[in-house]
This record gives structure tokens, C-alpha cells and sequence, in this order.
């Protein structure tokens, strides 16, 4: 297994600004893994990246979502093995457990990529037809007090 990990910030692979971190094993407090240490100038670009990254993501239609989702189970169920085993090292959660709590972030992907929302005929007359289409939208981060961002 990966002992070693980093940040991943606009699809850029980084180490943290602040080192790293060590990662025990709550069962033998052994140290299993190291993780960036990332800063608070990090976390913000991360911030600012997904939000940029939505603005054109809020336009995929219905299906490229459905595609997106179940090509996200597939990955999941495909490393199955190897994030019960990161489960249980990073928790001390019994292997049985860690493979069951990965299985159903699997279901629950394809259950989610499964759900149809539909359209709401709020007017349907001779005159008009009005239909409501939920749809995601584009929101701002807050900014975080004293720095202006």
C-alpha cells in the first residue's frame, strides 16, 4: 500500500506547504502513512479551483453526470481491497466493517447516479406552459474574516 500521498489542487499533484504529517494506526499506533500538511493559501486555491471547475461542470447534462457518477462506483469498487485495508489502518475499524462501509459508498454512488429529477409542470394551459428544472448553480465561497479572501 501508498504510504506516501499528496495534495491534489486543480489536478496538480502537491506536497503540502507545511510538510507533512504522520498517520498512527489507532489499534498500534504505528505510523502508517504520511500526508501533506497543507496551508491555509492552499485550502483557498483548492476553494477557488473547484469553484472554477463548477462553472463549467453546472452545464454537464443529466447523462454526463450519470457517466461521471457510475465511472466514480466502478473506480471505487475496483480498489475496493485496498480502501477497506486504508480504512482499517487509518480507523482501527475491523477489516469486515471497512470492506462493508466501502461497498456502500458503492451502492449509495449508483443509487445516487440512478435518481432522475424531474421536471415540475407548474403551468399547463392554452395560453402558456411553464416548467421548473432544477438545475445546479454557481455559489461564492464566503470570504473568511481578516484576510480577504
Amino acid at each position: 500500500m501508498k504510504d506516501t500521498f499528496s495534495l491534489i489542487i486543480g489536478g496538480q499533484s502537491l506536497a503540502g506547504d507545511r510538510g507533512s504529517f504522520a498517520v498512527l494506526n489507532p489499534a498500534t499506533e504505528e505510523v502508517v502513512a504520511q500526508c501533506p500538511f497543507a496551508s491555509p493559501e492552499q485550502v483557498d486555491q483548492a476553494v477557488k479551483a473547484a469553484a472554477e471547475a463548477f462553472q463549467s461542470w453546472q452545464h454537464s447534462s443529466d447523462e454526463t453526470r450519470v457517466a461521471a457518477l457510475g465511472a466514480i462506483a466502478d473506480k471505487l469498487e475496483a480498489h475496493a481491497g485496498e480502501l477497506a485495508e486504508i480504512i482499517t489502518l487509518e480507523q482501527g475499524k475491523p477489516l469486515d466493517l471497512a470492506r462493508f462501509e466501502v461497498g456502500g459508498a458503492v451502492a449509495w454512488t449508483r443509487y445516487t447516479a440512478s435518481l432522475e429529477i424531474p421536471v415540475e409542470v407548474i403551468e399547463d394551459s392554452e395560453v402558456r406552459r411553464a416548467e421548473l428544472h432544477r438545475k445546479p448553480w454557481a455559489w461564492s465561497a464566503p470570504s473568511r474574516p481578516g484576510t480577504g479572501r
